[in-house]
């Protein structure tokens, strides 16, 4: 979106500071999928002023259950309460690259309506990821 990249002969083009947005959009077989659709959008900045390989990451997300699968679901219940439909999530992380071969990525997810259940109350997940690089 807005930044720099860097481009060797040979090799991918790889954002090396600014701002990438991503967007994607994932739609499965109605017949075999529990899930029928995914939607998910980002914000990541690469290049802090105090930590130049350094990232935060603003994330959006839903997955929308399978009708099919719901109405399985509901009628399993004895058709009590709503039928499952879409849960939503937040993301946050910051990428913490330690050296040049190690990175640290704390996250923090919050998710709306889990498992597409609206009567389940939102809930949070604490993660870290790490990576090395060879």
């Amino acid at each position: 979106m807005t930044g720099t990249f860097t481009e060797k002969p040979g090799e991918d083009a790889v954002v090396t500071q600014g701002l990438t947005a991503y967007v994607t959009l994932t739609m499965v077989d109605k017949e075999t999928g529990p899930v029928s659709s995914q939607v998910t959008a980002s914000l990541r900045y690469l290049g802090l002023p105090s930590r130049k390989n350094d990232a935060v990451t603003l994330a959006f997300g839903t997955n929308h259950v399978n009708s099919r699968l719901a109405t399985l679901y509901w009628y399993q219940d004895g058709k009590k309460g709503p039928r499952r439909n879409s849960e939503f999530a937040i993301e946050t992380d910051y990428t913490f690259q330690a050296t040049k071969w190690l990175y640290f990525e704390p996250n923090v997810q919050f998710w709306v309506d889990p498992g597409g259940y609206t009567q389940k109350n939102m809930i949070t997940v604490l993660g870290v990821k790490t990576g090395v690089t060879f």
